[in-house]
């Protein structure tokens, strides 16, 4: 709104005003560490035509069209409070050549125990339908500050990938001393001159002849968990006439580090652009002066469903961050967090309006319209 009424490229104005990598947060965080949010931006506005598409609206009768971006962050981690964030894991290589990750994350449906299984096995060269990833058991984990914050990949995945290391650092050191020779780990193998070792043959073997079990307990307490980046477009359709919204496509640009499993993280994005779209337009929980919800069932709480979704084209931007496994950041909340900025935008020039008041429902819409002479 503010480039509107001043005559600013929205997207020039922020270029020049983002953070650069590694600068530090002026709110008071740390250290925003790699942050790719300009490439991100860049990117997303070539492929998304904004040059050719930047005219505010496109009128056809009663339908009008528009487009519209934001620029996206998201803090992780725990920093600058009373309880430093840390995550502690054993590992154990059996007999048998499984291993188990005794972790205490639980499985929220964004494939953590997966993701934490996937880098075990990049380390420890076992195969991955082999890795058991426990979940949370007060019983038998270990202190962990919990599946929240966006902070699993990047620091429970990195204490995984610590854990994994000292679990073959251990295991070289015990097959040294079975066999009494120099043994080293190369490419995911055991390998004694020249000759590849079979890991579970190996073990039994450490077992049975010096009785010692292959598991290692490790700690993490990172420095710092960099913030997320992102940036996403939209272009929408708005009947003036019914209030109703169309989005007819959508971009997603994220600064990932690394995918640890590509998947997973485009399924991440997905969701969270559905439950910004619901967000942005659709679901509302109105209270009555007695604060009980006016709203209580789904009948009347209108999520976003497959027919509404457009066919989003995502972006990521894979360029190693510092600290996390094998370059990996998070994605989980980030998601979410410019969709409904990106759509209210576009409606917004589609219509020449000032709309903030989320959501956008088809009532604030045509009456937008109408205040806008439209």
């Amino acid at each position: 709104l503010m480039c509107r009424r001043l005559g600013f490229d929205p997207l020039q104005f922020r270029l020049k005003n983002l953070l650069r990598e590694f600068e530090e947060d002026l709110s008071g965080g740390a250290n925003i560490g790699k942050a790719r949010v300009i490439d991100c931006l860049s990117r997303g506005a070539a492929s998304f035509g904004w040059e050719d598409n930047k005219t505010p609206k496109i009128r056809r009768g009663r339908f009008f069209t528009g487009t519209g971006f934001a620029c996206c962050t998201h803090g992780n981690g725990y920093y600058k409070t009373k309880y430093h964030d840390f995550s502690d894991m054993s590992l154990r290589i059996l007999e048998d050549g499984s291993a188990i990750l005794r972790a205490s994350i639980h499985e929220l449906g964004s494939g953590a125990t997966t993701a934490l299984a996937q880098i075990v096995g990049e380390v420890t060269g076992i195969d991955v339908s082999k890795i058991t990833v426990t979940e949370t058991d007060t019983q038998f984990t270990s202190y962990d500050s919990g599946c929240q914050a966006s902070r699993v990949i990047y620091v429970c995945g990195e204490c995984a990938r610590l854990v994994s290391e000292e679990a073959v650092k251990m295991l070289t050191q015990e097959a040294s001393k079975l066999l009494d020779k120099p043994v080293r780990f190369y490419k995911g193998s055991l390998v004694c001159e020249g000759k590849r070792l079979d890991i579970a043959d190996t073990v039994r073997e450490i077992m049975g002849k010096r009785r010692v079990s292959i598991e290692v307990n490790y700690e993490h307490r990172p420095e710092m968990n960099p913030a997320s980046f992102g940036a996403h477009f939209a272009e929408v359709t708005v009947d003036k006439l019914t209030g109703l919204v169309k989005i007819n496509r959508y971009l997603a640009v994220h600064d990932i580090g690394q995918a640890i499993n590509e998947s997973f993280v485009r399924g991440q994005i997905y969701g969270g652009i559905q439950m910004g779209i619901g967000m942005a337009l659709s679901e509302e929980l109105p209270f009555d002066n007695m604060g009980i919800p006016r709203v209580r069932n789904f009948d009347k709480y209108h999520l976003v469903n497959a027919p509404d979704m457009p066919d989003p084209e995502i972006i990521l931007i894979e360029d190693n961050e510092p600290g996390g496994p094998f370059g990996a950041k998070s994605i989980g909340e980030i998601s979410t967090v410019p969709v409904s900025a990106a759509i209210v935008n576009a409606v917004n020039r589609a219509l020449g309006s000032s709309l903030t008041d989320l959501p956008l429902t088809p009532a604030k819409v045509v009456e937008a319209a109408r205040n806008m002479g439209e």
